[in-house]
């Protein structure tokens, strides 16, 4: 909700005085590369943040990836409703 009201409502203000597709087209690129920016910034600092003040202080254990795979229908459709499923197995993971 921030995003929309911040950015998207200042960038329709000020691309209604834009005169060409070209110009709205470079706004729009404009607010992709500074969004990806802020969000590669703010992972940064994140991990700093953990790496100098939490990790030296607790004891380190390691995650392991898997993959799990959802047949389509289960996952994508255009009738009905689905929902994102996220799935952790705390006992798996202590192994």
């Amino acid at each position: 909700l921030g995003e929309e009201v911040m950015f998207v409502g200042r960038m329709n203000r000020y691309g209604a005085n834009l005169k060409t597709m070209e110009e709205r087209v470079e706004l729009v690129h404009v607010l992709f590369e500074w969004s990806k920016e802020a969000n590669k910034w703010v992972r940064e600092t994140h991990m700093l943040f953990f790496k100098e003040l939490i990790f030296p202080h607790v004891e380190r254990k390691y995650a392991r990836k898997r993959t799990y795979w959802v047949k389509t229908e289960k996952s994508a459709g255009l009738e009905g409703f689905n929902i994102p499923l996220f799935a952790s197995n705390l006992e798996e993971a202590r192994k």
